[in-house]
């Protein structure tokens, strides 16, 4: 369960309080203040789901080597970006220069799920009872201990519960 602190620190992030336009370094530097007070797993997940597809994608290694980051964590932001597809453009000569950057983060955040630095599976993820539209096409790419599912707590994506306690002026 969520503090009235953590949601008003999603509702920031949800409201884009947290970009600054035209300025890389301050909201790099916004986002990592919002990031240093986060106070939970469940935190930390609720402000990746909201804020994975708005920032860039060396940012989103704030997410994944933060503390608090778990396995199932790191396992969810993994998939988002079908590493399988990514692998197999790039094994048939037919990766973009847009998808590099994603390739070079899938793997780094490979590396760390086949090594030992999440030592906590806080979050279940379960790569084949997911939302995720995975294609089989290519997942003989993907190590076998990065399709397994992990333990832990399921959260919904539904994010409108961070709004419940809000006070809304009626003018």
């Amino acid at each position: 369960m969520l503090s009235k602190t953590q949601k008003e620190r999603l509702r920031y992030i949800h409201s884009y309080g947290w970009l600054i336009e035209g300025n890389y370094n301050k909201t790099e530097e916004s986002l990592q203040r919002v990031l240093k007070a986060v106070e939970t797993i469940e935190e930390l997940w609720y402000l990746s789901t909201i804020i994975q597809w708005s920032v860039e994608e060396g940012d989103l290694a704030y997410f994944y080597k933060h503390p608090l980051c778990d396995r199932g964590l790191a396992m969810t932001m993994y998939w988002c970006f079908s590493p399988n597809e990514l692998y197999l453009s790039q094994q048939e000569g037919k990766l973009s220069s847009y998808e590099q950057p994603y390739l070079d983060l899938v793997k780094e955040i490979e590396s760390l799920l086949t090594s030992d630095f999440y030592k906590r599976e806080l979050i279940a993820f379960d790569l084949f009872n997911s939302s995720f539209k995975i294609k089989n096409k290519g997942l003989e790419l993907i190590p076998d201990e990065l399709k397994k599912p992990t333990e832990g707590s399921t959260f919904s994506l539904d994010t409108q519960f961070i709004f419940e306690d809000v006070d809304v002026d009626e003018d």
